[in-house]
């Protein structure tokens, strides 16, 4: 039988790369709402919890394949940026 490599998590340097990760891109987040308002309605995408109650929202299915990409596209960065940290701690 062949032995499967197996990687070892650590635990503490799992959790804080994690807290690191949210730390900075809840500040990211928070920066690009502060200068630029109308980019986090493009990137809510018409969602209920975000409706402000000044205008209708619809979501389209164009809308919803520019949310789909925009989402895709963070998740890609924010899974990418966990695994910077994680290996430089």
């Amino acid at each position: 039988w062949m032995e499967e490599p197996t990687m070892k998590l650590h635990n503490y340097k799992f959790i804080l790369a994690a807290a690191l990760t949210i730390l900075i891109i809840g500040g990211v987040v928070t920066l690009l709402v502060l200068m630029s308002p109308e980019l986090l309605k493009i990137a809510s995408g018409g969602l209920p919890a975000m409706n402000d109650g000044n205008r209708s929202w619809s979501l389209s299915l164009m809308g919803y394949f520019k949310g789909l990409c925009f989402w895709s596209i963070f998740i890609v960065l924010a899974v990418w940026l966990f695994n910077q940290i994680y290996y430089h701690l």
